[in-house]
């Protein structure tokens, strides 16, 4: 896997973190 593939995955990640933690 390529190295950029694993920080986009990070940062969607965090983002969609963050965004479950917003609505609760």
């Amino acid at each position: 896997m390529d190295n950029a593939k694993i920080v986009m995955a990070a940062l969607g990640y965090k983002v969609f973190e963050k965004i479950v933690n917003d609505e609760e």
